[in-house]
């Protein structure tokens, strides 16, 4: 099997400047001579006045140190015992007391006849150095393993033709009535580096280099609901004392393998998978948080066998901590996955087999100082790819697929490249947090990635376009806090670069236009202030204005167009104001509405703005308690509407392909995802998803041959679907 690398790094700094990486050969180890070429460390550092080292002489009357409460027992004291005073630091190396040295702050000191005790609390650097910085680098070999507790049944073993240390797992029983089989295999090297000036950190860097492989089977011979995660083997690296100037580092890798499954199983499932990872990812702080997220990554597998419903997600993978005199610091894990969903008893069965993996990293801040808290996001990249489906679809014209089974919210949108390869942006549930996600499908698999974090932000609707191989995305956030992000996301040269456009309104309603030029065009209604904004990057940056004042603000009733003469326009409900729909354009720098009829005087819910080849404007809408899917359109003798589909409709969205035929894909409220198409003396309309409550969220976009691609939720699931027509 071919073997890939990953790397994951943690970046955490107040400045704009990273630590650079020197080698240097000054590993020692005051317990023993470590001359190991896998460990080095350099840096220089300025201690404060109340930190004292503690070598072997100094300690020699140390009777026992009890490392969990902080307390040292002296038979005797020595010169360098008796000055030590209240509040002072004490550090040590490695010593036969203290196999992973102390890094202590005193609290106390009592002396009595034949013992003196000192009591302590954790120090940090920023208590015990002034200034400094310090670098570490180690590779991990099998011969710097100190020692392993591994489940009975798991061996571990080193591979003969590389570095790789491989954890094999055979038929083992993770729960009742289920097993797992494979192996993982892993080739680890990390560096850290830390700043200190004027004792405070500055700068922390943390990077795991790892080379990733991994082979997960599961069988089943029991109906359960199981949730459980196991640790089969932990592995503990010998502690290494680097010397930085006077100033001993312990530092002890610790690694550990886990195991688990979470769902609900059925009697009869066998499935499996193959997976090699080249990632890589960090975080950075700059005042706040950002992540750094590449990867690629590999599949093998097999069609699953199942008779019933199910839904598991089965996990192996490692877990890094370095730990510092003892204390966990940074640390990160990789969790490789195979995710099986299914309903082989529903009216029309159905089944998708995915594959992917979760990188996270995080930093406690115990050891290093406490100006910046405690730091561990959600996953730093949450991979998945649909691997296979299978469906009993009900209309043969249309291929049906399966995304994501999550939690989702607001509306989707699609987009498709000059390949006519499909992109789908939403807004999903992991955890008890929002994220926003991107699906792209590639050689007829699904991947997809986490772009942003929106934390708890309740439904949006994100806006799409993909342009010249560049993916744009609209959409609103929020911080951790809470506090409301209107942001703009460009991925370009494989990396994603954020925007934030306003830090302290919400917005709806957004539409998002990139026109030939590359110029980026953003409507909004600005839910806080009741104000119509809109936002343009040119080459000179970012500008933004207030195109009216008092604006209504029901989410989904403005739709954005580029017209065949590359003109933007908005469609919109000026509900606060006069209550009419209006469209709306520049000419030049002044912005020109005209009144748009409507048949119903109702309130707009759903709009979705297109022009056709002759540069004609049409609007596919419906209104609240009024049912029909109308079009209105302007071909040249004015406005003119005319119904689609007399019924309760939601989520419409319109497209006109090369010979001026239009499409629609909407949510009829029964329950139903339906397409219309005229054809030229009236509406065929198809019902292409019928199977449950399907259709909600919807957004559709026609390929280069003028088939409709539409991206759907089916909502008594809970799963992501898109849907291509592939008939006549």
């Amino acid at each position: 099997m071919k073997r890939h690398f990953l790397v994951l790094k943690l970046f955490l700094s107040s400045l704009a400047l990273l630590v650079l990486w020197t080698c240097s050969d000054s590993s020692t180890n005051p317990k023993e001579d470590n001359t190991d070429d896998n460990v080095t460390g350099e840096g220089t550092v300025v201690l404060a006045e109340i930190t004292n080292i503690l070598n072997e002489s100094d300690l020699s009357s140390l009777t026992s140190y009890s490392g969990a409460e902080g307390t040292f027992y002296f038979s005797s004291a020595n010169e360098k015992i008796m000055s030590l005073n209240r509040n002072d630091i004490i550090v040590s190396g490695v010593v036969d007391a203290a196999e992973e040295g102390f890094f202590r702050k005193i609290s106390s000191i009592s002396q009595s006849e034949n013992e003196i005790t000192v009591f302590t609390e954790q120090a940090n650097f920023e208590d015990a150095i002034e200034s400094g910085h310090m670098s570490f680098k180690q590779t991990l070999k099998s011969n710097q393993i100190e020692s392993t507790k591994i489940e009975p049944g798991i061996s571990l073993e080193k591979a003969a033709d590389s570095d790789y240390t491989i954890v094999n797992i055979p038929n083992y029983q993770i729960a009742d009535g289920i097993t797992v089989n494979g192996n993982v295999g892993y080739n680890i090297a990390f560096e850290f580096n830390i700043d200190v000036d004027d004792f405070q950190l500055k700068e922390l860097s943390f990077i795991v280099t790892s080379g990733f492989f991994s082979e997960l089977n599961f069988e089943t011979t029991v109906n359960s609901e199981v949730y459980d995660k196991i640790n089969i083997a932990t592995i503990l690296y010998t502690p290494i004392t680097i010397m930085i100037g006077e100033l001993p580092v312990v530092i002890s890798p610790e690694l550990s393998i886990y195991v688990g499954i979470d769902g609900e199983v059925s009697m009869g499932i066998k499935t499996g998978i193959e997976q090699e990872i080249d990632c890589e990812g960090g975080l950075q702080y700059n005042g706040s948080w950002s992540p750094v997220n590449n990867f690629t990554s590999n599949f093998e597998f097999s069609s699953p066998e199942l008779n019933d419903a199910c839904h598991l997600i089965g996990y192996l993978g490692p877990e890094f901590a370095l730990k510092l005199y003892g204390i966990v610091g940074p640390y990160a894990y990789l969790r490789g996955y195979i995710e099986l969903d299914a309903n082989m008893v529903d009216d029309v069965p159905w089944w998708g087999l995915y594959g992917g993996f979760r990188n996270g990293l995080g930093v406690k801040l115990e050891v290093l100082g406490n100006t910046i808290a405690d730091y561990e996001p959600d996953p730093i990249i949450d991979y998945r790819k649909t691997l296979m489906t299978g469906h009993g679809d009900v209309n043969h014209n249309w291929d049906l697929q399966n995304l994501e089974s999550i939690p989702a919210s607001g509306k989707f949108s699609i987009d498709l490249d000059q390949t006519d390869t499909p992109f789908i942006c939403y807004q999903a549930t992991r955890g008890s947090d929002q994220v926003l996600r991107l699906a792209h499908s590639v050689n007829g698999f699904w991947e997809l990635e986490t772009v942003d974090m929106m934390w708890h932000r309740s439904a949006c609707w994100p806006k799409l376009v993909v342009n010249n191989d560049n993916i744009h995305i609209s959409y609103m956030g929020e911080t951790q806090s809470g506090s409301p992000q209107f942001k703009y996301a460009h991925y370009n040269d494989n990396t994603w670069q954020i925007d934030t456009l306003d830090f302290y309104n919400a917005y709806n309603n957004i539409q998002l236009i990139v026109d030939d030029n590359g110029e980026i065009h953003i409507f909004a209604n600005n839910v806080d202030q009741h104000e119509l904004t809109y936002f343009n990057k040119s080459e000179t940056g970012w500008s933004g204005q207030v195109l009216l004042s008092d604006v209504g603000y029901y989410e989904g009733s403005s739709s954005a167009a580029l017209s065949t003469q590359k003109v933007p326009y908005l469609f919109y409900f000026d509900f606060l104001n006069s209550g009419e729909w209006k469209l709306g354009h520049f000419d030049n720098d002044t912005w020109i509405e005209e009144v748009v009829p409507n048949e119903t005087s109702r309130l707009l819910a759903h709009a979705s703005l297109t022009f056709d080849q002759n540069n004609s404007p049409m609007i596919a809408y419906n209104t609240y308690y009024y049912p029909n899917l109308f079009l209105v359109s302007n071909k040249g003798s004015g406005w003119n509407t005319d119904t689609v589909d007399a019924t309760y409709i939601e989520y419409v969205t319109l497209n006109v392909d090369a010979d001026n035929i239009e499409h629609m894909s909407y949510y009829d409220t029964g329950d139903i995802l339906k397409y219309a198409r005229w054809l030229g003396d009236g509406w065929g309309i198809e019902k292409v998803d019928r199977t449950s409550d399907v259709g909600r969220c919807s957004d559709s976009e026609l390929d280069s041959q003028g088939n409709p691609h539409i991206v759907y939720y089916d909502y008594t699931n809970k799963i992501i679907k898109y849907a291509k027509y592939t008939g006549n």
